[in-house]
């Protein structure tokens, strides 16, 4: 490879793919790693007030100051790498100019919540939070959502995280964002397991004569849940919502009977 072929292909690499290599961009980004986002100030500031404020600022004539700037741009470099960046701004900009980026598999996810809460974007905020009690993910990776949930210290999230977690063995598995959380975390965790399995007292009687049996248990979790952890069996089997106050309970024969109790 002759040094003219390995200049044009460094130069690609340190440019950001479509849309953020438009001729007419009249700013450019540039991630921790050295790629150069080209984009529109408009787009940025109408989605972000941080970005809003730092176009707003004056500018000080080119003699007079240290700014950065190539092809007639002026360059700002940010801390987020070029992933992360790439998702955050396809987010800021219109779903015309750029489709917003899946977080289905959590990699990111993060790191483009710490850039949102950075630049003040309460709308990428709520799509990570969505992205996290999506119920195909919390099917497959509960552990996970918590985890992330809980290092970001979203506290719906957590919760929602930490019940899906019943349905895998108590030791979980090990994955990434084990580490995310603290020893202290994942006690509470397998605490809340352990009380929601806790042996089960009668609690009555329906018209058939069967028992239905009500484990009523205060979860020694802290923060993953305030109140009483309620869960319903029945004779043949085990049906419940979830929630802190509400059972749903199947009977013999595909019957179901729901009742509501408060706090015992």
């Amino acid at each position: 490879m002759d040094l003219t072929t390995e200049l044009d292909q460094s130069q690609m690499e340190t440019c950001a793919t479509t849309p953020f290599d438009h001729a007419k961009a009249d700013i450019i980004l540039r991630s921790a790693d050295g790629v150069e986002f080209r984009v529109f100030t408009l787009f940025l500031s109408l989605a972000s007030p941080v970005f809003k404020t730092l176009f707003g600022l004056p500018q000080a004539p080119d003699a007079t100051t240290n700014q950065e700037t190539k092809d007639g741009l002026a360059v700002i470099a940010v801390s987020e790498d070029s992933k992360t960046l790439d998702s955050f701004l396809r987010f800021c900009y219109p779903s015309a100019l750029a489709e917003d980026p899946s977080l289905e598999n959590l990699t990111d996810v993060l790191s483009v919540l710490a850039a949102a809460r950075k630049y003040s974007l309460d709308l990428i905020e709520r799509k990570v939070c969505q992205a996290l009690v999506n119920p195909k993910v919390l099917e497959t990776e509960p552990l996970r959502c918590f985890a992330i949930s809980r290092n970001a210290r979203l506290k719906h999230e957590t919760i929602i995280a930490a019940r899906h977690t019943l349905r895998q063995p108590l030791i979980p598995a090990k994955c990434a964002e084990i580490d995310l959380i603290t020893a202290s975390d994942l006690l509470a965790l397998l605490t809340y397991h352990k009380n929601v399995v806790s042996p089960y007292k009668p609690y009555g009687k329906v018209s058939h004569g069967l028992h239905i049996i009500i484990a009523i248990r205060k979860a020694a979790v802290g923060y993953l849940l305030q109140g009483t952890v309620t869960t319903a069996v029945a004779a043949d089997g085990l049906k419940t919502d979830d929630s802190s106050y509400g059972v749903i309970v199947q009977l013999h024969g595909g019957r179901h009977i729901s009742r509501r109790y408060s706090n015992c």
